[in-house]
């Protein structure tokens, strides 16, 4: 497969999956999406944990409820992105109304801000986070809630072969524990 070239261009899943339409693009990763027109496998579930700078009030809880968002301020995800509308609707759900000060793109720039001391987050549990120093991790108590991440593909278009090749490694390298029974319920429900 020496001629086999990949290019890759980051941004939502909704803009993703726009490409992903146009033919600009033959395969995707994000979160869910509600599309007839394309298949949506899962890759790998991380859980959802609570971050706090290491000097924090938090800091010595291992579990952290989830409406202690409520008492500090918030580092979010951006709206656009699909955790930014997956944190809202889990707030709405359990209902919990944090002050978010700022929506940031991705899990690097949440932890450079929570280790700033600027608040605290809702984030995936990522080796970003693992990795990162001036953090506390905390596991949501009396609640697990995991991100999924899928790769995604037009349903009804022709893929070359080395496209199909790659679903079909890919299907093979993904978690056997990823949750692939019905993802419209238990991920997209009153979204």
């Amino acid at each position: 497969n020496k001629n086999v070239v990949f290019n890759f261009w980051q941004n939502h899943t909704p803009a993703i999956a726009e490409k992903v339409r146009t033919g600009e693009l033959d395969v995707g990763f994000g979160g869910y999406l509600k599309m007839d027109d394309m298949e949506f496998f899962p890759l790998s579930a991380q859980e959802l944990v609570i971050i706090t700078p290491k000097e924090h009030p938090l800091s010595e809880m291992q579990e952290v409820p989830l409406v202690e968002l409520d008492h500090y301020p918030v580092i979010g995800y951006e709206s656009a992105s699909w955790m930014g509308t997956y944190a809202k609707y889990l707030y709405r759900k359990y209902q919990v109304n944090p002050n978010t000060i700022v929506e940031c793109p991705d899990e690097y720039s949440i932890v450079a801000l929570v280790r700033e001391n600027f608040g605290i987050a809702l984030t995936p549990q990522t080796d970003i986070l693992v990795r990162a120093e001036g953090i506390n991790i905390h596991k949501l108590k009396d609640l697990t809630v995991y991100r999924q991440t899928f790769m995604f593909w037009m349903k009804d278009r022709y893929k070359l072969p080395a496209v199909e090749r790659f679903i079909r490694y890919m299907k093979e390298q993904a978690e056997t524990e990823t949750d692939s029974l019905d993802v419209s319920k238990v991920y997209l429900k009153d979204i």
